[in-house]
Parts: structure tokens; C-alpha cells; sequence
């Protein structure tokens, strides 16, 4: 390459430095989903948006992934809170960044487009948590702990709550056990489910010595 031409590329890279360097970070986001089924505790009611409640739907059919936003429903249709009279009047559906309340033509009746559900109403609130991941080690929304074909097999601490009767008393006193090294058996089943009345479970395990020797604890 000719001597000038590499004299002139110098030249504009001693420009490029002295305008500066733009640093961008990428992330990893994290999406947690939840459906919850609540009650209105505040006696003032729980205060809603029918523009707000509009643009998360269209967030949540659009499956967006970049914020977290929250959709109310009614615990009976389970069809989206919005704000509807007898008269028929919807609000906030010609743009959310211009609330109001409408009559079934579509004509502005007020710019307020908030409504209220009563202390005591059932409702189901779903929400979608949007978190950027710095690094592997960023829990902030919980972590996952998998029992596979491989880890089932291993040892594990076993840490549980229990009542023992004094003999001489005949009163029960609360108790923590820990089990520091116990292999469950893989004929082990247990039952989750999202309501209903709280299932039992039996779990067989091997009590194994660990390196202290100390295979049961009370306390």
C-alpha cells in the first residue's frame, strides 16, 4: 500500500478517537408469567384503567417481552376488567394516550376513563415480570432447581419441621430435624397442584453417614 494512502488512513483514525467511543451493553431478559387469583382488600376499591388495561392487551398479543405490564380479568367471564355501564359506555378504546369514557356511538362523555371494583370483589390478575440478567449468578426473579434422570439418584440435606409429645408432660413440643445426607428412593411420587385441599405424600430415603458423622439432628 502506497506510504500516503497509510498516512491518510492514520489521519482519520486520530479524528475517530477524538470524537469518543459509544459503549453498549447487551443482556439476557428474564420472563416470569403469573396468573394470581385475588380479592379486593382496600376498602377504597382497587382503581383500574381501561386505556391502561387496552394497551397491556395489546402488549400481551403482541407477546411482548421487552416490559412488565398487568392485565386484570373478572373472576366470573374471565374476560379483561374494562369500564362498562348500563348505558353501554366504554372507555379509553380511541387511544391510550387519550383516555376517556364513550357511549355505545362512540362519542366522548367524559375524559376520565378510571373505574373501581368494591372491597370484597374476586378478580384474577395477570402479570408479566420483565428483568435484564447481568450475569448467571442474577437470581432477582427466582431460579430453577431440576431433580433429573441424573441428579435424582444423589444424595441431598433434608431439613424439616415436626412434634414430639413429652412423655411425662403429655405436651407436644415444636422440633427442626435435619437429615444431612439422605438418598430418596425413585419409587417416590408426590402430587402438586394450583388449589384444592393440601395433599400427602410418603417419601422413602436411605439416612446415609456424611463426613461429620452426625446422621439426625433435633433442635
Amino acid at each position: 500500500m502506497p506510504e500516503i494512502v497509510l498516512a491518510k488512513i492514520f489521519s482519520y483514525i486520530n479524528e475517530l478517537k477524538k470524537l469518543g467511543t459509544i459503549e453498549t451493553e447487551i443482556y439476557d431478559t428474564e420472563v416470569v408469567d403469573r396468573m394470581e387469583k385475588c380479592i379486593v382488600k382496600n376498602r377504597d376499591g382497587l382503581t383500574i384503567s381501561t386505556a391502561e388495561q387496552k394497551k397491556n392487551l395489546l402488549k400481551y398479543y403482541r407477546n411482548d417481552q421487552s416490559t412488565s405490564y398487568v392485565i386484570y380479568y373478572d373472576a366470573k367471564t374471565m374476560l379483561p376488567l374494562l369500564a362498562v355501564t348500563d348505558e353501554g359506555f366504554i372507555s379509553g378504546w380511541d387511544s391510550a394516550d387519550n383516555p376517556g369514557i364513550y357511549d355505545k356511538d362512540f362519542n366522548r362523555v367524559t375524559d376520565n376513563d378510571l373505574f373501581r371494583i368494591k372491597q370484597g370483589t374476586v378478580y384474577y390478575k395477570w402479570s408479566r415480570t420483565v428483568k435484564r440478567k447481568v450475569g448467571d449468578d442474577d437470581g432477582i426473579l427466582g431460579k430453577t432447581f431440576v431433580i433429573d434422570a441424573e441428579t435424582f439418584p444423589d444424595t441431598y440435606k433434608i431439613v424439616g419441621e415436626t412434634y414430639i409429645r413429652e412423655q411425662k408432660t403429655g405436651k407436644d413440643q415444636r422440633y427442626q430435624f435435619t437429615i444431612h445426607r439422605a438418598q430418596v428412593s425413585s419409587d417416590t411420587s408426590i402430587t402438586l397442584e394450583a388449589d384444592g385441599d393440601p395433599t400427602t405424600f410418603e417419601m422413602k430415603i436411605d439416612v446415609l453417614t456424611p463426613p461429620n458423622d452426625i446422621q439426625m439432628e433435633l433442635k
